[in-house]
């Protein structure tokens, strides 16, 4: 937010300068972003006096206005703005001014040249937009140039950063207070708040009904007569302006006005466009709950909205609306968004002569939603989203009045406030020892210390027992605990002013678990290897889910999910893999590790979640795909497998084969020690292309977890064999229904001579079946195998392939 140092210096008294203002801002409240010149980039403007209008000969909607720019000399411009008047003190910038968007050059518009231009606030970098030009005071000097006129340009303006807990710094009350507090000056309330009731009461004119005071705490509306809608006086658009706001009339800039001084959003409305109580008498009182005890002829009503309700708001959308946004509604339908915007319905105008004037406080999390849903942030919904309290509704309507009265004397304010809620909400006090705010702080802060720091800011501070008892500000509704009050005490205190030391007590080394152990040890190897890792999620949709045949049933369904196609919680890592495959173009070669979520078989004392429920058991994952034309997938991932477990945990796998289907092939489950760890599984070539993957894809997913608790023997040595292996390969036909890895299996325990079967080639000769190319490692401990002992081991993996997997030999061939 941005803030006016000369209106700060009005409000704190301060003799700091802006640079050691905001040093000091910095140190002990918050940073700042940015100090810069009020007075905006131009040069060359100076004011004019507009002495003649007359109609644009070519545009209906622009006018030739003839200035005196000083010294005897004249000048014809081209405006179109509507609210310039003859008389008025305006600046102007002639051919060769500076402006924030660059030079001015003549121009011809619908034909007649203007070489110069009456500016507006925004045009000259003082506010970020404004409807018409500015006017400067009557009694500015003709020829003088504007920086000298405008005090916004003579001021100085620091950009402060405001956390989401403090709200109370999106105030100028607010921050002079902490700006009083933490350089040692005395500081009272600095707005004038006094204002004179001269009407009846304002229950006589206007009653209030809050359907669920949950959302709307408190409540207060005060009627107002005899007003008068025009130009706000020059000191209050000089305000406004120095805060980047546009002047728009002396209603809407009282409120805004306020907003800026406490923090305090006030709507007005005008109570001519309020709906009556139907059958109601004026003064005909109410007593049900959650209304105000004497309702008048105008009654609001503060509820959600309504599927299907329609408002058109003041920026001038129409804007649909649900039951997410609070309303501000009379009997006819919504007339404001409750903590965000007015209404175009009951909007003050030059014909207003009565209003209503609300200040309220309303459910943060509420308005966060409303605003949200109806892609609208404004000021006050900035304000409200941060949490305001109570304390700021009597504030805001007590220095909205005192202005009202202030700019219009002849104004009639009613006695009053009608009001719904409590009048005072007192927060708990917060005890805690001395002892307990040195040891957080590594301080050596006595109790009158921490005393004087604290009433700076307001709190109270009461010393019984041994304890500190710290009630806070009735503004600060982000205390709540000792560790809030200490952050507190820091901040006045100083942090440059703790000295450093060294933290005493044992240090404990933390205790890797295993599996994170195991998956740093994967990783690297991985790497080594060529794989690359992608940026992974837990989430799968059920569009992706479908396309890979899988069901939803077993998978966690998120409450919240963050988009539509991640709804639940994935059991498994694979199909983010294949999400991914595709990027990588020919080659394909990654993994992921990270966490899957396990939604059957839970255990409620180890995964137990709030009252009792049970939450899903979480483990730790490793996935990995091949696809690749230029390398055989599934003996790269069976390899990368085998190296994983045997290098990194000595351990043996074996891949119990399953059965192929329509989507996947070749599939096996992963087990060791009789423990099931994952699964190896390939992608049948109709899923291959229907996914973008014309080379395939192979997987392997390994549950480290499960990996990690393991109970592993010592590690044995195998003396390795002292006679020569033999080897041979066979190409044979199998259909496409065979599953590789069941043929594999039943090879190898055939014979305990067969020590490695392994796939070095795959094609598909036609759609039902598959051509294999497989290698045969035989060996023996006691001899070396004689021809003979090979052609009758060639002989049984030949009758396997045939006799029970119905598959074709195409040749062989023995070294």
């Amino acid at each position: 937010m941005k803030f006016s140092y000369s209106w700060l210096k009005e409000l704190t008294k301060f003799k700091h300068s802006p640079q050691e203002l905001a040093d000091l801002i910095v140190l002990h409240i918050t940073e700042v972003e940015s100090i810069s010149s009020g007075a905006g980039s131009y040069s060359g403007v100076t004011v004019a006096e507009i002495l003649e209008i007359a109609n644009h000969p070519n545009a209906d909607k622009l006018h030739l206005v003839t200035l005196d720019v000083g010294l005897g000399k004249r000048a014809t411009v081209v405006c179109g703005a509507k609210n310039i008047e003859v008389g008025q003190k305006v600046p102007l910038a002639l051919v060769g001014a500076t402006l924030p968007d660059g030079e001015l050059k003549p121009a011809t518009i619908r034909g007649v040249e203007s070489r110069g231009m009456i500016c507006s606030a925004a045009e000259l970098g003082l506010a970020k937009e404004a409807e018409g030009i500015l006017v400067l005071p009557k009694t500015a000097s003709v020829g003088r140039p504007v920086n000298e006129v405008l005090d916004a340009a003579n001021d100085a303006i620091l950009d402060l950063k405001i956390l989401s807990n403090r709200p109370d710094y999106l105030s100028y009350v607010g921050l002079s207070r902490e700006i009083a507090a933490v350089a040692g000056i005395k500081w009272s309330m600095p707005l004038e708040l006094n204002f004179r009731s001269t009407g009846g009461s304002s229950s006589d004119h206007i009653g209030v009904e809050v359907k669920d005071e949950a959302l709307c705490p408190h409540y207060r509306a005060h009627f107002v007569s005899n007003v008068e809608v025009k130009e706000s006086p020059q000191w209050l658009k000089d305000k406004l302006i120095s805060s980047g706001l546009r002047p728009i009339n002396n209603l809407v800039d009282i409120s805004n006005l306020v907003m800026l001084e406490t923090g305090q959003p006030v709507h007005i409305f005008d109570c001519a466009k309020v709906s009556g109580l139907p059958g109601r008498s004026p003064t005909q009182r109410v007593s049900r709950l959650g209304e105000s005890p004497q309702a008048g002829g105008k009654k609001i009503i503060v509820r959600r909205a309504k599927a299907g309700e329609k408002i058109l708001t003041l920026d001038g959308v129409e804007r649909d609306l649900n039951p997410e946004v609070l309303l501000i509604a009379d009997h006819s339908g919504p007339i404001a968004l409750a903590g965000i915007i007015g209404g175009e319905s009951s909007a003050v105008t030059d014909l207003t002569r009565e209003i209503i004037v609300e200040s309220a406080n309303f459910n943060q999390a509420v308005i966060r939603r409303g605003s949200k849903n109806l892609g609208l942030s404004t000021d006050a919904s900035l304000r409200f989203e941060r949490g305001l309290t109570a304390y700021l509704t009597e504030l805001g309507m007590r220095r909205t009045l005192n202005l009202i009265q202030q700019v219009m004397p002849e104004a009639v304010i009613a006695k009053g406030d009608v009001l719904i809620g409590k009048r005072k909400s007192i927060a708990p006090a917060i005890k805690f020892s001395t002892r307990s705010v040195n040891d957080l702080l590594s301080t050596k802060l006595t109790n009158a210390q921490i005393a004087e720091l604290l009433r700076k800011l307001e709190f109270g501070v009461k010393y019984a027992g041994g304890r500190l008892s710290v009630s806070p500000p009735p503004f600060r509704g982000d205390i709540k605990e000792m560790a809030d009050v200490a952050e507190e005490i820091l901040r006045l205190y100083g942090i440059n002013k703790v000295s450093a030391e060294m933290p005493t007590g044992r240090m404990l080394a933390p205790k890797s678990s295993p599996h994170l152990i195991l998956a740093d040890q994967f990783k690297d190897y991985l790497a080594r290897a060529g794989f690359t890792e992608t940026p992974g999620h837990c989430f799968i949709g059920a569009d992706w889910a479908a396309k890979l045949g899988l069901k939803l049933d077993d998978e966690l369904k998120l409450l919240n999910p963050l988009n539509s196609g991640w709804t639940h919680l994935s059991g498994n890592l694979w199909p983010n893999l294949l999400r991914f495959a595709p990027k990588f173009g020919d080659v394909a070669k990654i993994f992921e590790i990270n966490s899957t979520f396990i939604k059957s078989g839970l255990q409620p004392g180890r995964h137990s979640g709030p009252e009792g429920g049970v939450l899903p058991r979480e483990e730790i994952s490793l996935a990995i795909l091949v696809g690749s034309r230029e390398v055989d997938a599934y003996r790269w991932v069976r390899g990368t497998v085998e190296q994983l477990l045997s290098n990194v945990r000595g351990l043996k796998f074996v891949a119990v084969p399953g059965s192929d289907g329509d989507l996947y092939i070749n599939t096996s489950r992963i087990m060791a020690k009789e423990i099931i760890l994952g699964s190896l599984e390939e992608l049948s070539p109709r899923l291959a292309n229907e996914l973008d993957l014309p080379h395939g894809g192979v997987w392997a997913e390994i549950n480290l977890s499960r990996l990690a608790e393991l109970q592993l023997e010592p590690l044995k040595f195998q003396p390795f064999s002292r006679f020569p292996s033999s080897s041979f390969d066979l190409s044979i036909e199998l259909p496409i229904s065979t599953s590789a890895g069941m043929l594999i299996g039943d090879i190898k325990s055939s014979s305990p001579l067969i020590r490695e079967v392994t796939v070095f080639d795959v094609y598909y000769p036609t759609d039902s079946s598959r051509s294999l190319g497989l290698r045969v490692v035989v060996q023996s401990d006691e001899r070396t195998l004689t021809e003979g002992e090979i052609a009758a081991l060639i002989s049984k993996v030949t009758d396997i392939v045939t006799t029970r997997h119905r598959g074709r030999i195409r040749g062989s061939e023995s070294e």
